[in-house]
């Protein structure tokens, strides 16, 4: 066969269609078949289009792909940012349920019951979580109703008619009533439960009006008395069938029955049988808003610089308090902590008792020793800035207080201009002034606590330096208070005075008070100035009742009968995990946990409605 011939057929038989093999089975057959009926499967344009761009890679170097995935990685991002940016304008953060808060606190929680836990933290703190009461204060010490619905006041002052929430669970799922306030009140009034609260309802009368209506009547007026209503509340049915002589040695001390927003889950011991943690968990059918925290649990400690040393682990999210000298070195060890700043309502000063031959008794000494005291280097060297300057009986966040009144400013050359008006004078250039051959010698009387002895050291100084001097006298608080204070035996007396959520200076400065077990401090007994406070505390009218505060305020300037200091600041902790804290100003430390049915420690994100 030529040449020729054979490239003719080779073309004839590539042109050629391919014949399908024969179908010899029925398999073949119905797989023919079904082929037949399956549609045709059309590649997706997007498979399509990166079919086609497959060959780039191929075409590049590798240093040219390197630079295409740089971009590519870029572009991407951008993509996504702007995505994720457009979904945050879109949504906003709001707080989720869930997360579980610890605490460290120094002590042991025994009586958490809200007419026995007043001398211990540990108690108020658990027990301000389990119990809710007639009335509160909020975050801003804005006294706030809690289960009272609505409240009466009659117009002598004498009458306070509360109306109750209705539906209020206790734990055990019984509800509260007007019965289980009676009980709570006559509690209190009985000495055999031994409350600290016993002389807040002293003089006063309780009635039960029915289920959810409530009747307090008072042998006289007394404005504050809505703020005695924030004691917790006690279920009848359970403290009831407890004989009072027994009641402090009742379980449900430790494990009680609230109605508080959370309630008691569990508590460990240690080998010696002390509590060493407690756990709450949130109140499913609690009345007030749904915390969104689920549960708290607190670990316990004996010292202080055992819990500073533990909370330095970041194994515990928050610190009960936080001491000044400490502050420095736990903020470095836990960067991730926020701190809160609480003014309390309690300051301290130098309170004047002086004898008939004491200098004390001139006023001008008394002015003296206001001006030659600088209040704000105290606050810095003693506190490390953690107080605030007080001037007056009534501190500044409060009810009444009048700031015109007994500003006496740092002046030494005042200071010495009083004493020398008061015949003092340093004649032999010693540094210490005489008159009539006597040295101006004060005995100034506090305890051992750190921070007394260091506010003295530092009184001593800035009296020295206006030719006062001063002999300190430090003994332990029982002694303090067995040895000096109850005989009222102290020419001056550095101490502190803790006062109520509403001001009634009252206790601590009518002549009444000037004996054991009164509270007032100094020698002050002054006709006009007891009638004064005995009209402020009687006035329902907040606007008539500022006057009479303003007016007590100027007398006591006059009278000179103390030197204030400072009001001191309780520093806070809890992790920046930890938020919707918001407080500047509490009665008590417990109430770090006022508002804390606004903690939460878990987001989520919603569409942000136009």
């Amino acid at each position: 066969m030529s040449d020729n011939n054979f490239l003719s057929l080779f073309k004839k038989n590539l042109l050629q269609k391919e014949e399908p093999p024969p179908k010899n089975s029925l398999l073949e057959k119905e797989n023919s078949q079904q082929e037949k009926i399956k549609p045709k499967e059309k590649p997706s344009k997007a498979r399509s289009i990166f079919a086609k761009l497959g060959f780039i890679p191929k075409m590049l170097s590798l240093k040219e792909r390197k630079v295409v995935f740089v971009l590519f990685a870029i572009l991407l991002t951008g993509v996504l940012g702007f995505g994720w940016q457009y979904y945050k304008n879109k949504t906003q953060e709001v707080p989720a349920f869930g997360g579980e808060y610890t605490e460290g606190i120094v002590g042991e929680p025994k009586y958490i019951n809200p007419i026995l836990c007043h001398t211990s933290e540990a108690d108020m703190s658990i027990t301000k979580l389990t119990f809710a009461s007639l009335f509160k204060f909020n975050s801003k010490m804005e006294l706030v109703p809690e289960l009272a619905e609505k409240y009466d006041i009659s117009k002598d002052g004498k009458e306070y008619t509360i109306y109750l929430k209705k539906g209020v669970k206790w734990h055990d799922g019984n509800e509260l009533t007007a019965k289980d306030v009676l009980f709570t009140t006559q509690a209190i009034q009985n000495p055999s439960y031994k409350s600290p609260l016993y002389l807040s309802f002293k003089n006063t009368s309780c009635d039960a009006l029915d289920n959810y209506t409530i009747k307090f009547t008072l042998k006289e007026p007394f404005a504050p008395f809505l703020s005695n209503l924030t004691v917790g509340i006690l279920p009848a049915h359970i403290w009831s069938i407890i004989k009072p002589t027994d009641a402090s040695l009742s379980d449900f001390n430790t494990k009680p029955i609230g109605s508080g927003p959370f309630q008691f889950k569990e508590l460990k011991k240690d080998k010696e049988g002390k509590i060493k943690s407690y756990t709450l968990e949130q109140f499913d059918n609690y009345f007030g808003n749904k915390p969104y925290l689920s549960k708290v649990t607190f670990f316990f400690f004996k010292t202080q610089e055992e819990l500073n040393q533990e909370f330095k682990k970041k194994e515990i999210l928050g610190i009960s308090r936080i001491l000044p000298q400490d502050k420095e070195d736990i903020l470095i060890a836990n960067q991730n902590l926020k701190t809160y700043n609480i003014q309390l309502p309690r300051y301290y000063a130098v309170f004047f008792n002086p004898t008939d031959e004491s200098p004390l008794k001139d006023t001008n000494i008394r002015l003296a020793l206001n001006h030659a005291t600088n209040k704000d280097q105290i606050i810095e060297d003693a506190l490390f800035g953690l107080g605030v300057p007080v001037h007056s009986p009534i501190l500044p966040w409060m009810l009444g207080y009048y700031k015109d009144a007994g500003n006496f400013e740092f002046n030494q050359e005042k200071a010495r201009a009083l004493l020398e008006k008061a015949g003092w004078k340093d004649s032999d250039k010693n540094g210490i002034r005489e008159k009539g051959g006597k040295e101006l010698e004060i005995t100034l009387i506090t305890t051992d606590w750190p921070e007394y002895v260091k506010i003295s050291e530092e009184l001593t100084k800035m009296w020295q330096e206006v030719g006062i001097k001063t002999i300190i006298i430090t003994e332990n608080i029982a002694t303090v208070q067995q040895d000096f204070i109850k005989p009222r035996d102290y020419e001056a007396l550095l101490y502190g005075e803790v006062l109520g959520g509403d001001p009634d200076p009252y206790a601590f400065w009518h002549s009444t008070q000037r004996e054991d077990p009164g509270l007032n401090l100094t020698f002050l007994g002054k006709e006009s100035i007891d009638k004064t406070l005995e009209q402020a505390r009687k006035e329902i009218n907040n606007k008539k009742r500022i006057e009479f505060y303003k007016e007590f305020q100027t007398e006591i300037a006059k009278e000179v009968p103390v030197v204030f200091l400072y009001s001191p600041i309780h520093l806070y902790g809890a992790s920046e995990r930890v938020k919707g804290i918001e407080i500047d100003k509490a009665s008590t430390s417990a109430e770090r946990f006022n508002d804390i049915e606004k903690w939460y420690m878990k987001t989520r994100r919603i569409k942000i409605e136009n």
